[in-house]
């Protein structure tokens, strides 16, 4: 396997994992508002972003989801 996230589920590299479960999308979304509040970001504003396919800038092709903050976000984003 060469992909991160299989090496990663498969234990041959190590992670920290912040939050894991057997389901998709819409469930990811709440545990992304609970870190944001964790980290201190959430009062200030962050985004959550999934990448979609290459020319959006997706490596990994699992479904993850990333949480921005922590600085200004501008727009148009990228």
């Amino acid at each position: 396997m060469s992909c991160l996230f299989c090496r990663i589920i498969a234990g041959e590299v190590p992670a920290k994992k912040i939050f894991e479960d057997d389901t998709l999308v819409g469930t990811m979304l709440r545990p992304a508002a609970s870190l944001a509040h964790e980290l201190g970001i959430a009062a200030r504003g962050y985004r959550t972003v999934f990448n979609c396919n290459r020319e959006a800038g997706q490596t990994v092709y699992h479904i993850h989801l990333h949480v921005l903050g922590g600085r200004p976000m501008h727009w148009p984003p990228g």
